[in-house]
Parts: C-alpha cells; structure tokens; sequence
C-alpha cells in the first residue's frame, strides 16, 4: 500500500467534532484529544488555538478523502449514519472542514521530520506549543 506523509490542523474548539468525525471514518477514537497542540508563531503565551496530526503512513485515499473535506468540505464514507448514534451531524462536520488545514509531501524531502513539520505550520502562522512539565 503506497502511503504519503500528511499534515493535517483543527482548530482547537473543533477537536470534539473531529474526534467524532476521524472515529466514524476511520476508527481512530480520541486521536485528536490526545494530538500535540499549536498556537500563533508569534504568541508568547504559547496558548493553544489547535492540534496537529502528523501521518508518515497516511494512505493516498485517505488524503485524498482529507483534502476533499478540506476543499469542498465533501463528507467521509463512514461506519454508520451522520447525527446518529454518537456521530456527529453533517452540517457540523461540514463547518469544522471549512477550518481543516491539510498538506501532503510526494518524494524525498530536503530535511527532517520535525523540521518539515516546523516549516509547514510556520506556512500557516503557527508553531508547535512546548511541553510543559510539573515537578
């Protein structure tokens, strides 16, 4: 199965929707909760305004399927009914793809993981939001 390295960001208010909307689709339950956060480039608060998957192993289907929700806000074949059964409504879905933020790599890149990553959200105005630890 051919694959192609994904980048996708949701805004952070829309995690709850995409979670429903990735575990309809694809299965994949609280994967947005869970994704590292990013915020503005310049905010010295580094408070979040969304999350990031980033997918070495994404499928040309599926990211075809990503850029159609992103482009056109087109629906995802899923396991079930939109606005049934714990899923999401489709004008939901569809209001949160208005904000998807998807781009793709084909061939060799000329850096690495991180450093792609790094350059593709700065693209966007944003940045990773560090770690935090508590001691």
């Amino acid at each position: 199965m051919t694959s192609i390295p994904t980048l996708t960001v949701v805004e952070i208010g829309d995690i709850p929707t995409w979670d429903s909307i990735y575990n309809a689709w694809i299965g994949d339950v609280d994967g947005w909760a869970m994704s590292p956060r990013v915020c503005a480039l310049d905010d010295p608060t580094n408070t979040p305004c969304g999350a990031l998957q980033n997918n070495e192993g994404q499928t040309l289907e599926q990211e075809a399927i990503l850029r159609a929700m992103a482009t056109a806000q087109d629906l995802p074949p899923i396991t079930g009914t939109w606005g049934e059964d714990g899923v999401v409504d489709a004008a939901t879905a569809q209001d949160a793809m208005t904000r998807l933020r998807v781009v793709s790599t084909a061939g060799p890149r000329n850096c690495s993981i991180p450093e792609w990553v790094d350059q593709q959200l700065a693209i966007w105005g944003l940045r990773i939001v560090p770690p935090t630890f508590e001691v």
